[in-house]
């Protein structure tokens, strides 16, 4: 008899496999090279967004990892190979211009960005532009149609 955690494993390993093997064919492309946390990573970022029954209802969920292990990176093969209309990320201020050239670079979007103020008028921007950042006094946010 399969063990919880070898039958979750399966689980994962079904629900993500086919996207798992688009990014792993795309790192090499782009020049990325595949870590294995980063793996690990993106399963779970994408089990918790491909799963028929999410756990109590919900899809999604933070990536809260150290400095220097991928979080941008695991979060781009998360948006490239699970294309939605819309993706949320919410990162600190600190980290705009990078996200925003690694976004140009890897998925060939242009974030429509707003600072302060501005940030609470965006209802109708929403519908017209790829992505969109909102940049406030203590964090960004992209949505990405």
């Amino acid at each position: 008899m399969a063990s919880w955690t070898d039958t979750r494993t399966q689980q994962i390993n079904t629900v993500t496999g086919n996207a798992i093997q688009a990014y792993r064919n795309w790192c090499p492309s782009v020049g990325i090279d595949e870590k294995p946390h980063q793996i690990k990573g993106l399963k779970w970022c994408l089990y918790h967004e491909l799963v028929d029954r999410p756990n109590l209802g919900v899809r999604g969920g933070i990536i809260a990892d150290e400095m220097g292990l991928g979080k941008t990176i695991l979060m781009v093969g998360c948006v490239r190979h699970n294309f939605k209309q819309r993706t949320l990320v919410v990162l600190p201020p600190a980290l705009l211009s990078q996200w925003v050239a690694v976004f140009q670079r890897f998925l060939g979007h242009v974030p429509f960005v707003y600072r302060g103020a501005a940030a609470k008028n965006i209802t109708n921007e929403m519908v017209h532009v790829p992505m969109i950042n909102t940049c406030e006094i203590h964090h960004c946010v992209y949505l990405s149609s």
